[in-house]
């Protein structure tokens, strides 16, 4: 009784590369990773569109107040100035001055001129005041002594501020030519409403820049201009670097080219700088400006980047800790599958008395179990299998002898069937000449002196003479194929296609055939035979034409370690319940009459093709013609080339390189 020995609990063997164990924990891992990544893009994406939604709305809240503050100082600067236009004062000493001769001296507005003078000035909205007369326009007097004498006829501000009061754009000739300045009109008219002047105030570009400007927060990037509708600058971007540009192009901002269609909205693209930007534009059509209010990306997502960082660094930290946990659950899972994996190596060693330890109830415990089963089966088995195996030996050996003995018998009865057929066939040679010359001689010298059916017996003798020399010759020539071959040697097939058509050279001549022929390639072959091979099938191509005249198209591509050939032609077909007999020895399809011939020509084909190591088979359709396949092995030899194209040549053969 043999001393079982057992596998120590502790014993592991060394980590594998991708084993089980780290099979798990990168499961494990991968699993972890998925689901961070999910949580944290989750939170991410639900951070970024509030943030986005919170940014737009903060922008377009900017835009509402910004648009509200400049239409309500504008108009609050239009009431003023239509007050002013409607003060009694003023509206009599201008009705009284403008009575006055055209050469009357300055001093005669003195008044006028003071009671304007007080609405101008530091603290005050109004950089100007002039009054203008009603008809050619000229200033009749001036806060600004440069705006003294000036015409403005023709000036929108002059021609609609005769009719009711508004705001106009105009060079800041005083301080900035790149910027536009408001200009505001309104009409004066004396106590019966008749028209005396034109009252116009021009308000300074800070106070206006200053409404626009006004910012709220501590956002670096955040900005709002006014633009006309010609794009030109009323107030300044304050992030714009071009001190001297006066206009936006076109392609400077999206925004203001919506805008100045009369539209009211959010962008998101690019600002005149090209930075991407959150851009909101009013139009606004009282004044016929555009406010546009934008603040950058950049700064507005700012949070919703640190927020992403922040989750990618926590991630990791609990992707590692995740990993780390999943290392060392795995290795609780793998260890006592290792100590099963280094029993069943010493099993696969030769050794049939292991016993593995049986500690844990679950599924690894009864795993040992039932290896403990099988190595002790595997060892009652194994005997049972030897003495078995001793038997089918035995018996494998006996059978070997007999195949062999068998294979010997069919090989020595091979070559004597191949003699027979050789002999046999040369053997009739001499007596058949016998025949074939005593009747050929009967016929000759006693036609015309028998009856008329001697002289068709006679016929008939020495034409079945004939026949059978035929046959027998073919029989020669076909057990010739296996004995009489000679060496294989390297041949180019284009040089045996030529030699088989100046041998058929009086057939194609005569039928007018018209050959094609590809590159073809050079392979291990007996010459004489792949010669014959090729006349074979080319002339019953030729042979089997029908009324057409004869088209042959011969090709060869490669097909793994074999050439395939083909011979195609425009013939009368092959009945498809006959192809399986064509290449039987003697067999005819159709009568001698029709065509002549023994029926040996497709089965000395068959027997080349064999003896090179190929196969050879036809597909044909009645009246469809016919195409011969037939495979011959590479051997090694080089292809020089395997062009494709086909050229056709005249009725006699000319081979022309595909």
């Amino acid at each position: 009784m043999s001393t079982r020995s057992h596998v120590d609990p502790q014993e592991t063997l060394p980590l594998v590369r991708l084993g089980i164990s780290q099979k798990l924990t990168l499961l494990f891992a991968l699993f972890a990773a998925i689901l961070l990544a999910a949580t944290g893009w989750l939170a991410f994406d639900q951070g970024r569109a509030a943030l986005e939604s919170s940014v737009v709305a903060e922008v377009q809240a900017r835009a509402l107040e910004k648009q509200a503050a400049i239409g309500s100082w504008l108009d609050g600067q239009l009431s003023e100035l239509r007050g002013l236009s409607e003060s009694p004062h003023i509206v009599d000493d201008v009705t009284k001055l403008t009575g006055l001769p055209a050469d009357a001296t300055p001093d005669n507005w003195v008044d006028v001129r003071d009671d304007l003078a007080a609405r101008t000035g530091e603290g005050q909205d109004f950089v100007a005041l002039f009054v203008m007369e009603p008809e050619a326009g000229r200033v009749l007097t001036a806060t600004d002594p440069t705006d003294r004498g000036r015409q403005g006829a023709g000036k929108p501000y002059f021609t609609n501020g005769k009719i009711s009061a508004g705001l106009y754009l105009v060079p800041d000739r005083s301080r900035d030519l790149t910027l536009l300045s408001p200009i505001l009109s309104a009409p004066l008219r004396a106590r019966n409403g008749a028209l005396v002047a034109v009252l116009v105030a021009r308000l300074g570009t800070e106070s206006l820049a200053s409404t626009v400007d006004r910012r709220a927060g501590l956002r670096a990037t955040d900005e709002a201009y006014l633009i006309d509708t010609h794009k030109q600058f009323v107030s300044r971007p304050r992030l714009l670097t071009d001190a001297d540009a006066s206009t936006l192009t076109s392609d400077q901002s999206a925004a203001a080219r919506l805008c100045l269609e009369h539209n009211d909205g959010l962008d998101l693209s690019n600002d005149y700088r090209g930075v991407p930007a959150i851009t909101v534009y009013r139009w606004m059509p009282k004044f016929g400006l555009c406010l546009i209010t934008k603040l950058d990306k950049a700064e507005a997502f700012a949070p919703v980047y640190q927020l992403g960082r922040s989750l990618a660094i926590a991630g990791g930290l609990l992707l590692l800790v995740a990993s780390a946990a999943s290392g060392l659950l795995s290795r609780t899972i793998t260890n006592p599958i290792r100590r099963i994996e280094a029993g069943a190596r010493r099993v696969e060693a030769g050794e049939r008395d292991v016993v593995l330890a049986q500690s844990s109830s679950d599924e690894l415990g009864r795993l040992a179990r039932a290896f403990n089963r099988m190595t002790t089966a595997l060892k009652s088995r194994e005997s049972e299998l030897y003495a078995h195996a001793a038997t089918l030996e035995q018996r494998v050996a006996e059978k070997t002898r007999e195949l062999d003995l068998r294979a010997s018998e069919l090989a020595r009865s091979n070559i004597e069937l191949e003699r027979f057929a050789y002999v046999a066939s040369h053997d009739l040679q001499e007596p058949l000449r016998m025949v074939a010359s005593y009747t050929q001689l009967l016929g000759r010298r006693y036609k015309g002196r028998l009856d008329v059916d001697a002289d068709e017996f006679i016929h008939f003798a020495v034409d079945g003479a004939a026949r059978m020399q035929q046959l027998i010759n073919d029989l020669l020539v076909y057990s010739r194929v296996t004995t009489q071959g000679s060496a294989f040697e390297a041949i180019d097939c284009n040089l045996v296609v030529e030699r088989a058509l100046t041998n058929l050279k009086a057939a194609l001549t005569e039928s007018g055939a018209i050959i094609r022929k590809s590159e073809l390639p050079k392979i291990d072959a007996d010459r004489f035979q792949l010669v014959q091979l090729f006349q074979n099938l080319i002339g019953n191509a030729i042979k089997f034409r029908g009324e057409r005249v004869p088209e042959i198209e011969i090709a060869a591509r490669r097909d793994g370690t074999e050439w395939l050939f083909s011979i195609a032609d425009n013939g009368i077909g092959i009945d498809a319940r006959y192809i399986e007999q064509l290449f039987t020895v003697f067999k005819r399809l159709h009568t001698r009459a029709e065509y002549p011939g023994t029926g040996i020509g497709l089965a000395i084909c068959k027997k080349v093709v064999e003896r090179h190591g190929g196969r050879i088979w036809v597909e044909s359709e009645i009246n469809h013609g016919s195409t011969f396949f037939f495979t011959l092995p590479c051997r090694d030899i080089e292809d020089t080339n395997q062009a494709r194209k086909l050229t056709p040549t005249s009725s006699t053969p000319q081979m022309d390189p595909a």
